[in-house]
């Protein structure tokens, strides 16, 4: 609650402007009206979303000049975005603002009280915009909640799977196949395709970024390989398989496993 309130006071006292991420053109005004959306953390394809530093006067800087984005939307209008951040020290999670209608012009489109808001990430690494999902401490996904005026609502994570990462491009050949089925039970299909003698390395990972199970390491001849995978006490929920070329090159795709 404390950190509630103390968020509350910082964005009460922001005036009314227009806020613009260039690069995926997203922008927003500050409204009368608005919510926090807390989460423990925000990942794609299992790795933590580059992260900038939350300031004294909360806002949020990017040193590093290549922090992620995570927004908010009623449908396609932005009614809010925030360079990720995880707010240490105070409750170790993610929040963004969440804007409603507050009756102004500006503000037209924006949250209305039990509306859902979607979310969307800007990867900074490949310069395109994905679409996560909310998941719990399981890896189960859930339902986000509908949007209250001056509410507060604590979450898990937020996830996406995203095939468009920079190795796809400066590394073609090395080709990770679609994991099928999809969802699965008993056992999945995982193949893929190197072009050269390689160094494999696969994993399961949940969607905290852990591997909770190897299912392959070592050397592959030139060409397709394929391995069925037969999960070992998991639970089901959804799960990363990462493959590892030659301790260079990581594709992943996300995978549900139904008991």
């Amino acid at each position: 609650m404390k950190m509630i309130l103390r968020l509350l006071f910082i964005f009460t006292t922001i005036s009314l402007s227009e806020e613009c991420h260039s690069e995926s053109s997203w922008c927003f005004n500050q409204a009368i009206n608005f919510a926090f959306y807390i989460f423990e953390e925000a990942n794609i394809n299992g790795n933590e979303l580059a992260r900038g530093v939350l300031e004294a006067d909360g806002s949020v800087s990017c040193p590093s000049g290549d922090c992620d984005i995570v927004a908010a939307f009623n449908g396609d209008v932005c009614v809010g975005w925030s360079i990720y951040y995880i707010n240490e020290g105070l409750d170790d999670k993610f929040t963004l603002a969440v804007n409603g209608s507050d009756g102004n012009n500006y503000s037209a489109g924006y949250l209305l009280n039990g509306q859902v808001p979607n979310f969307k990430f800007y990867d900074s690494s490949t310069e395109i915009i994905i679409n996560p999902v909310s998941v719990d401490s399981l890896g189960n996904e859930f339902e986000i909640p509908m949007f209250q005026n001056f509410g507060g609502f604590i979450m898990g994570e937020l996830s996406a799977e995203s095939e468009f990462i920079n190795e796809n491009i400066l590394f073609p050949n090395y080709k990770f196949n679609l994991i099928f089925p999809n969802p699965f039970n008993p056992s999945a299909t995982i193949s893929y395709e190197v072009p050269k003698l390689s160094e494999v390395k696969i994993d399961a990972i949940n969607l905290k970024g852990q591997i909770i199970q190897s299912i392959f390491n070592g050397y592959t001849n030139q060409g397709f390989h394929s391995i069925n995978w037969y999960p070992k006490n998991l639970k089901s929920g959804i799960y990363i398989i990462q493959i590892n070329f030659d301790n260079k090159i990581a594709k992943s795709q996300r995978v549900i496993f139904l008991k």
